[in-house]
């Protein structure tokens, strides 16, 4: 635009120049030849004015175009560490989706093997040491419910069984004392004291002291002996004592008089 300008006005003063050499005066002529000149020098200046505009414009764009290309680098970088990490992801999705299927086919076995080995369990109990049968097994048959439920984890209803498993083998490690409603041999209701030794001792004693029990063991399963001698009676007082706290702890012993015991009962 400054370049028109520049021939424009330049045309435009040789115009005037050859008007004024025609027209007269040397001394009008050199003062318009000043005023040209003058008007020359100012459209120089603007145009290099315009001129350093325009470089420093291109020179900025430039530098926008080197910071573009270096977004665009990045960018690029990027989108193909995102697509590694894309591709990574979906490759550990269908390793977890097998593990998944392979977990899933494992449970499935597994929780069928649980609930078969609960039935066992259950079976045992029944005919087992004869405490806390009810209770025992309630919890088994709340055991195999959970297990049947899909939404269940298995790994909870395993520690559900672990601690079951713990609370047999404490059973077979301490001893309690207890009270309880009893039937006596002459079909009264009494109260009377419970002593569990472990898992192989389980005797009682009436509030009254009239009728003592002990428990023991045919072919045919548990069943109470109340027919014992003195010395049985007595030992069994002294453990409810002692369980109580009333008594200092000793050795007491709970023999099993074989001579008293009818062999054709199958008694052990």
């Amino acid at each position: 635009m400054g370049i028109k300008k520049l021939i424009l006005i330049t045309g435009l003063a040789v115009f005037l120049l050859s008007s004024f050499i025609e027209a007269g005066p040397g001394g009008k002529i050199n003062e318009d030849i000043k005023r040209i000149t003058r008007l020359l020098e100012e459209e120089k200046k603007v145009h290099q004015r315009e001129k350093e505009q325009v470089s420093l414009a291109h020179k900025s764009l430039e530098e926008r175009i080197k910071v573009m290309e270096e977004k665009i680098g990045n960018l690029r970088k990027d989108t193909r560490e995102l697509k590694n990490k894309i591709n990574s992801v979906k490759k550990e999705e269908s390793k977890l989706s097998k593990d998944k299927k392979a977990a899933e086919i494992f449970f499935g076995k597994a929780k069928k093997v649980l609930v078969e080995d609960i039935e066992k369990i259950k079976e045992r109990i029944k005919s087992g040491f004869p405490y806390e049968v009810d209770l025992q097994l309630n919890r088994m048959d709340n055991l195999k419910r959970n297990l049947q439920q899909e939404e269940n984890d298995l790994v909870e209803v395993m520690q559900e069984i672990y601690i079951q498993l713990v609370r047999e083998v404490e059973l077979g490690e301490n001893s309690e004392i207890y009270a309880e409603e009893r039937e006596t041999m002459e079909g009264e209701i009494k109260k009377a004291k419970i002593v569990r030794v472990g898992r192989v001792m389980l005797f009682y004693q009436t509030n009254d002291r009239k009728e003592t029990g002990y428990l023991l063991k045919n072919k045919q399963g548990y069943m109470w002996k109340n027919d014992l001698c003195r010395k049985c009676r007595t030992n069994i007082k002294k453990a409810i004592e002692t369980m109580k706290g009333k008594r200092i702890s000793e050795l007491i012993e709970f023999p099993v008089i074989v001579d008293s015991i009818s062999h054709a009962e199958g008694l052990q």
